[in-house]
């Protein structure tokens, strides 16, 4: 890779993003299942997690999450977390500002 190639597939990104507005709430419980089994999830499965909308669902990532934090860290706070890849940041900083802009755009 040259120097002043941009290493953010963008195009990638949001295929992945787009590919995952079709989850269901069946494949949103098989990568829950299997994130609490602490098997990897690939970028899909990530974005997956970002079409949760059903509350016990939201609860429950949150409960996988902070058992997967205090296997690896205890009970420390943990400010940064270096075996989250580059692209599950982009990915939830991405649906951050989109629904930030399509709330401020339905408002006025």
């Amino acid at each position: 890779m040259k120097s002043n190639e941009n290493f953010i597939d963008q195009e990638y990104i949001e295929k992945v993003l787009q590919k995952s507005e079709k989850t269901d709430y069946d494949e949103i419980e098989r990568v829950l299942n299997k994130a609490q089994n602490k098997n990897g999830l690939t970028h899909m499965e990530v974005a997956t997690l970002l079409q949760i909308k059903d509350k016990n669902q939201k609860k429950r990532l949150y409960e996988i999450a902070g058992e997967i934090k205090r296997s690896i860290y205890g009970n420390r706070i943990v400010v940064f977390a270096p075996y989250m890849s580059v692209i599950t940041v982009l990915i939830t900083v991405h649906i951050v500002v989109t629904k930030e802009i399509t709330s401020f755009q339905e408002k006025n």
